[in-house]
């Protein structure tokens, strides 16, 4: 990656995209960017042709790729930690923009998993 960035997602698209997006960058910068790997040798790029940047910051999210797209598993705190809501966020495949998801049926007591 070009700066270091710890509690982000990174996975790959159905269609091929290795990807890695969100979490916080340094010095401690909650990140709302998305990166694309160019796997041609170019390294990690800022690319919102491939890849837009996520509509909200998320924190130690999980992923899961299916045919249709890519389901973003994002956990909403509250300042104890209690009541926690999982959201989702949806990029279907061959599109660049993430799109809304709704919260799912079931809170947590900590980050989304899969």
């Amino acid at each position: 990656l070009p700066e270091p960035r710890h509690s982000h997602a990174t996975f790959v698209t159905f269609d091929g995209l290795v990807a890695t997006c969100g979490g916080i960058t340094q010095p401690e910068a909650n990140s709302y960017q998305c990166l694309v790997l160019d796997i041609g040798g170019g390294g990690w790029k800022h690319n919102p042709s491939k890849m837009g940047d996520l509509p909200r910051w998320s924190l130690g999210d999980t992923t899961v790729t299916l045919q249709v797209g890519v389901y973003l598993l994002t956990s909403e705190h509250s300042a104890s930690y209690k009541n926690t809501k999982t959201r989702t966020l949806f990029l279907p495949t061959g599109s660049s923009e993430w799109q809304n998801g709704p919260y799912l049926p079931a809170g947590s007591e900590g980050p989304a998993c899969a």
